[in-house]
């Protein structure tokens, strides 16, 4: 093997272990942190941004696509480079949260405790909805119609049903 070969082998062994190293690692702040912007080492060395406790009123802002917020430009910004976003909730807020513009963000959701979020846009949930999901906090809205055997599903898949108001 040449030099010019094992110095093109070791860079590539060296940014595959990068890769891997960043891929592991979970960016986690505030609101007010994330309205402060992030500085772009952050994009490069995490794959995840995890927001802690938001407040209702930027999550609807967040739904909105408000661009006069900071923090919503901010996740647009992580979003562009690549980095997955992952916001954890307080489980009294789950029933409040827009269920309008938030099911087609690329984001994660979870309560405080770190259960997991769907939120269904549909207006019939049927079994074929729920099948297919872990335990989790399923959030449908108040007009939503569910299938008997949908509902039949829930408690055996441990699936919290919250109904928005």
């Amino acid at each position: 093997m040449t030099v010019a070969a094992e110095q093109v082998e070791r860079l590539v062994s060296l940014v595959i272990t990068r890769l891997a190293e960043r891929e592991q690692r979970v960016y986690s702040l505030r609101l007010q942190q994330l309205r402060q912007g992030i500085e772009p080492v952050v994009f490069l060395r995490h794959a995840t941004l995890h927001l802690q406790l938001p407040d209702l009123g930027f999550m609807q802002r967040l739904a909105d696509g408000d661009n006069s917020e900071p923090a919503v430009c901010t996740l647009h910004q992580a979003w562009s480079w690549g980095l997955r976003v992952h916001i954890s909730l307080h489980q009294q807020l789950l029933a409040a949260l827009p269920r309008h513009g938030l099911p087609m963000l690329p984001l994660s959701l979870s309560d405080h405790l770190g259960h997991p979020v769907r939120l269904s846009a549909s207006k019939l949930l049927s079994y074929r909805d729920v099948a297919t999901l872990d335990p989790c906090w399923l959030l449908i809205g108040r007009e939503t119609l569910m299938t008997p055997l949908a509902r039949d599903c829930l408690a055996p898949r441990h699936i919290q049903l919250l109904r928005q108001e």
